[in-house]
């Protein structure tokens, strides 16, 4: 497959959360025909994550670096200077992703969903509509997208649901994506190389409804089967489509509270008052969310948990935010970073902050030491890069295999809490389809490959910081394609963050 001086396009369907056992479990149930055909004539790779969180891992997918080089390590930023923590946005992106990279080579995309979605950094080239469940509100970019924006639904507004109330939500959602879709591929104004469109599921959809990891019912298959549509469609308009996921999904049968193990040892002390973290997102123009936290024990959210199953706790939820106005959550103690020598960021991160290093070694051989810790890596091991200081010290490897993962980062009254959990897992998707070229993937990647390859499929420059070039250079050795040079494209990036700063964020 050569696509030198060859103009070819490419689209990118990216389904958060996706794994293989849940794309097989869709496929032998009926749904997904087209995907179906697609996985009989290409090679089902795995995309390994670590860790299998949102923000970092599609950020990573996005821009062909470790999260070290972009900068967001989870799903909150934490300043060491004050411990306070707010959501991570675009403008801590320290790297472009593959539509503004394209921009920049004078190519242009459709970029639908990306990841963080806000605010966008506005370039020539650029065609963006954001509704993800992660966007303060709808965003688009330029103003002629906005017919595009206004003709999606409002997926945030749907973290209350659960069960058939939230399937059929989004099955609504994703007919209005088919019908923009179809009408973007029709639209003779946008001369587009790159089609990218990112779902947030099945991730939403098995957090709510975590019983779909191994059932299927009506309004799951009819959903994924508007998903096979709009995978169909964008393949015959294209020359090549792959999908990706950021991670996969799994059971867990024991979850391990890190925060409850620092506390135990004397390495962690509990707060009196919650930890100071902005959920709001009016640092960049986004709505607030009102929220209502509920303070209660340890022993009283257990036993909630254990007499209480998730469809009910999610419908009291929704009760009180249709009654009031305003997000219900229940909250057990949390511990205070500032008093703390060592603890737990936000669970996504797989972190542990270390306030005091003269302990860091003792620590280290205590989380080796505890049930159902794979792997502890000081952060050094896992990043490289220059922001490499705003990652937890340590990151903690649970041994997913085995049924454990970590709790949040709120105590849980024990250090092994033995309930049944749906989360995040490492192996997630990765695959590419061509009916003109055949293309040779292997068997395993890993989130920083994807956005290389397919720039190297695309035949532009590639990012002269990419991780693991090696690998991408045998890819495009194998399947015979042309990879011009390599392109700062940072550079452009941080002038270009310095003027959205400049045109009204306030961070």
């Amino acid at each position: 497959m050569a696509t030198k001086n060859i103009n070819i396009r490419v689209a990118v369907v990216g389904l958060d959360g996706a794994s293989w056992r849940y794309i097989d479990k869709l496929i032998n149930a009926g749904a997904l025909p087209y995907t179906k055909h697609i996985l009989s004539k290409t090679t089902k790779t795995i995309q390994y994550s670590y860790p299998p969180a949102t923000p970092p891992a599609w950020s990573s997918i996005m821009t062909g670096v470790n999260p070290g080089k972009h900068g967001i390590f989870g799903f909150i930023r934490v300043y060491r200077d004050t411990w306070d923590q707010r959501l991570y946005n675009a403008l801590d992106l320290e790297h472009p992703r593959i539509h503004e990279m394209l921009a920049m080579q004078g190519i242009e995309s459709i970029m639908i969903n990306p990841i963080p979605p806000y605010p966008v950094i506005g370039m020539k080239g650029i065609n963006v509509i954001s509704h993800h469940m992660l966007s303060p509100r709808k965003i688009y970019y330029p103003e002629h997208m906005k017919r595009y924006k206004d003709a999606l639904l409002e997926e945030y507004k749907y973290v209350h649901l659960s069960g058939d109330e939230l399937l059929e939500a989004l099955y609504n959602s994703a007919e209005k994506n088919l019908s923009v879709v179809e009408d973007l591929l029709n639209d003779d104004k946008i001369n587009w190389k790159l089609f990218w469109i990112t779902f947030g599921i099945p991730d939403y959809i098995l957090h709510k409804n975590p019983e779909l990891l191994a059932k299927t019912t009506k309004l799951e298959l009819k959903l994924f089967n508007i998903i096979d549509k709009i995978i169909k469609t964008l393949s015959e308009n294209v020359n090549i489509i792959g999908l990706v996921s950021d991670h996969g999904f799994s059971y867990y049968d024991k979850i391990i509270g890190i925060n409850d193990l620092l506390l135990k040892n004397n390495y962690a002390v509990v707060s009196s008052t919650p930890t100071k973290r902005i959920m709001e997102h009016d640092e960049v123009g986004g709505a607030r969310e009102n929220i209502r936290i509920i303070k209660t024990s340890t022993r009283t959210y257990n036993l909630l948990i254990k007499i209480l199953p998730p469809a009910v706790r999610q419908r009291i939820k929704h009760v009180y935010s249709k009654l009031t106005g305003k997000k219900l959550l229940i909250r057990t103690p949390s511990i205070d970073p500032v008093r703390s020598k060592a603890f737990m960021g936000e669970h996504g991160s797989f972190g542990i902050y270390v306030n005091d290093y003269s302990i860091i070694n003792d620590l280290i051989k205590l989380l080796k030491n505890t049930e159902g810790l794979k792997y502890v890596y000081r952060r050094e091991e896992i990043y490289n890069g220059e922001f490499i200081n705003r990652s937890p010290d340590l990151l903690i490897y649970p041994d997913f295999d085995n049924g454990y993962n970590t709790g949040s980062s709120s105590l849980q009254g024990k250090i092994l809490l033995r309930t049944k959990r749906a989360d995040h897992h490492p192996r997630g998707i990765f695959t590419i389809y061509s009916s003109e070229y055949t293309i040779r993937l292997p068997e395993m990647i890993k989130t920083y490959h994807v956005a290389p390859i397919i720039m190297s499929i695309l035949g532009v420059p590639l990012p002269h910081d990419i991780d693991d070039r090696g690998f991408i250079e045998e890819f495009a050795s194998k399947n015979n394609l042309y990879i011009k040079k390599y392109y700062n494209y940072t550079s452009r990036w941080k002038l270009l963050k310095r003027i959205a700063r400049v045109k009204g964020s306030k961070i």
